[in-house]
Parts: structure tokens; C-alpha cells; sequence
């Protein structure tokens, strides 16, 4: 059995031609707005997350010819690759909702985040075709996507109700573990995993999202789920299980720390009353 090449090589470059350009915009928009202003943050998030949707259309070439292991790797890379160059794009909303949940952001700049995902996403499939068609006579794949990409099916192998309980279990899974990463595995451990997610909803469920915004972009409109129950599934299920998880973490943490502030204060308190009782028997 010889190994088909011929797919891997057109996906790739498809890949490195998202990046390539992805990475001239990100350096223009560093040269002209200030980083940490609302602007820089819109226009990164933006230009982040239509250089991840605009290669998640391409994903497809890998599980056809590649199978879910080709679909794993390809994934790890890319997540790896993105973490490398994007600047501090989230590339989802999960995180900066459970940011702002917990004031670590304001309003604002969560609106802005959303915004720029929102935006990048939706041109997400305007970038996907114009690569299709400047390539579509190198690859059949890309002829076929760029004809018939809009009349996408969902094929699920499952109940629907396993499917809205894969989505909030696995951003579930997914928040508890990273919470459980130290800062010098992240890196490697955070693709790892979110592929190995990933390629399981492929395997088990047919279809899997864990990210609203790449979800919305690569899935909405697709059949046979209507709009109201793509959000709840794809967008409103995700959220909870994210920040279920993340109220779990963070309660335990207060917990934690809640012990160590009291011993500390009895502490001052028992310092603080001896230096009294020295002083009343100075005087």
C-alpha cells in the first residue's frame, strides 16, 4: 500500500498560505496601533481567528484521505503553530467569557474579543473559497469545495442528545485539565489535547465543536440542525461546561487560599499581642 502524498501536499501548503498571510497582517497591525488598545486587540483577535476557521475547511482533505489519525496530527500542528504566532489571540470566546465572569477583563475589552471573532470567523469561508479557486487546478478536493462546499451536511452517529452532552463534557474535560497544566507543558499539552478531543467527537460522535467560534464558522447553516438548536448546541452548551468548570476551579481555589489567609492573620494577631503585653509590662 503506497502512501497518497498528493492531498497532505495541498493541504500544507493551503496551510502555510493561511499563516504566510495571516502573519503579514499581524505584522502590519503591529507597526500601526499601540499593543493592549482595543483596536490591536480587535484586529489580532480578527485576523487570528480567520487564519484558524480558514484552515479548519481544509481539515476535511486530512480525515478523508488520512483518517482521525491524520486529523490528530494535522490539529496538534496547527494548534501549536497558532499558540506560536498569534499574538495572544484567543481564538475562542470560552476563555474571555470565564475572564470577564471572574473581573479579570472588563466589559469592553470582552465585547471587543467577541467582536473580532465574530468578524474574522464569518470571512472565514470568503478566504477558504478564494484559495479553492486559485488552486483549484491543482487539486481536485479544492474544486470539488469550492463548488459544493456550501451545501454542507452534518452526519452524526449518534442520538442528539449525546451530542449536546459530548460538547459539555468535553469543554468540561477540557478547562479541569488545562487548570491542572504547569506554565512549562502548556504548550505542548493544550494542542495535544484539544486534538485528542477533537478527533474523538470525529470517531464517536460524528461531528465535534468545543469552539463556538470556529464552530459557527465552519458548521452554521449546515444540515440537519436548525439555527436555535446550533446555538444551544454549539454555542450556549460549550459555555456551561467551560465555566462549570472553571467555578469548580476557581471555588477550590478560594478555598485553598482562604486558610492560608486566616493563619496568616492569627499569626499578626498573636505578634501584635505580645508586642502589647511587652509594652503594659515596660510601662
Amino acid at each position: 500500500m503506497t502512501f497518497n502524498y498528493v492531498p497532505a501536499t495541498v493541504a500544507i501548503v493551503f496551510y502555510i498560505a493561511c499563516f504566510t498571510l495571516g502573519e503579514i497582517c499581524r505584522t502590519i497591525t503591529t507597526r500601526i496601533f499601540k499593543q493592549g488598545t482595543l483596536p490591536y486587540i480587535f484586529l489580532i483577535e480578527a485576523i487570528g481567528t480567520l487564519q484558524m476557521c480558514t484552515c479548519v475547511y481544509e481539515n476535511g482533505i486530512m480525515v478523508k484521505y488520512y483518517g482521525p489519525m491524520g486529523f490528530f496530527f494535522t490539529v496538534t500542528v496547527l494548534l501549536a503553530m497558532a499558540s506560536t504566532y498569534n499574538r495572544g489571540s484567543f481564538g475562542s470566546p470560552l476563555a474571555p467569557i470565564e475572564m470577564y465572569c471572574f473581573n479579570v477583563i472588563p466589559l469592553p475589552k470582552l465585547l471587543t474579543v467577541l467582536f473580532g471573532q465574530v468578524l474574522g470567523g464569518a470571512y472565514a469561508f470568503v478566504c477558504a473559497k478564494l484559495l479553492w479557486y486559485y488552486t483549484q487546478h491543482l487539486a481536485n478536493e479544492h474544486s470539488f469545495q469550492f463548488k459544493y462546499a456550501h451545501k454542507c451536511v452534518m452526519n452524526y452517529k449518534v442520538d442528539f442528545i449525546y451530542v449536546l452532552l459530548f460538547e459539555f463534557v468535553g469543554c468540561f474535560v477540557l478547562r479541569f485539565l488545562i487548570s491542572k497544566m504547569s506554565e512549562k507543558v502548556k504548550f505542548y499539552a493544550i494542542p495535544v489535547l484539544v486534538s485528542s478531543l477533537l478527533t474523538s467527537g470525529i470517531i464517536f460522535v460524528g461531528v465535534g465543536g468545543l469552539n463556538p467560534t470556529v464552530a459557527a464558522s465552519r458548521l452554521y447553516g449546515c444540515l440537519p440542525v436548525d439555527k436555535v438548536w446550533f446555538v444551544i448546541t454549539y454555542w450556549i452548551t460549550p459555555v456551561l461546561g467551560w465555566l462549570s468548570a472553571a467555578y469548580l476551579i476557581h471555588n477550590s481555589t478560594l478555598k485553598k487560599v482562604a486558610p492560608v489567609v486566616e493563619k496568616k492573620d492569627s499569626v499578626k494577631e498573636k505578634k501584635h499581642t505580645k508586642k502589647n503585653n511587652s509594652a503594659k509590662k515596660n510601662n
